[in-house]
C-alpha cells in the first residue's frame, strides 16, 4: 500500500456551516450542495472519509492472516478492502 497523499488531519464539519468540512481553520476540503439534511449527511461521511480509509487498511492487514480457507464471505471482504483502499490511494 502507499503513502497516504490526501490532506492529513482531522477532517471536521464546520460548526459555522455544517454543508463545510475544514481540516483546522484555513483549509476547506469541501462543500456539499444539497437540500439542508443530505447535504449535512453528506458533510459528516465525508469527513469521516480519512477515519474509515485507515479502518479499512487495518482491517486489510488483520484479514490477511485469517485462515485462507474461511470461505467466500472473507474472500469477498478481501476484494472490496483492496477495492475500497485502492480508490482511496491517490493514482498521482
Amino acid at each position: 500500500m502507499s503513502e497516504t497523499k490526501h490532506t492529513p488531519g482531522k477532517w471536521e464539519v464546520s460548526q459555522y456551516n455544517p454543508h463545510e468540512i475544514w481540516v483546522g481553520a484555513n483549509i476547506n476540503i469541501a462543500t456539499c450542495h444539497r437540500l439542508r439534511g443530505e447535504g449535512i449527511a453528506n458533510a459528516h461521511l465525508i469527513a469521516a472519509a480519512p477515519a474509515l480509509f485507515e479502518a479499512c487498511k487495518k482491517y486489510h492487514k488483520a484479514l490477511q492472516n485469517c485462515n485462507p480457507d474461511a470461505g467466500d464471505e472473507v474472500d469477498e471482504a478481501d476484494r472490496m478492502g483492496k477495492a475500497a483502499i485502492s480508490a482511496g490511494e491517490s493514482k498521482e
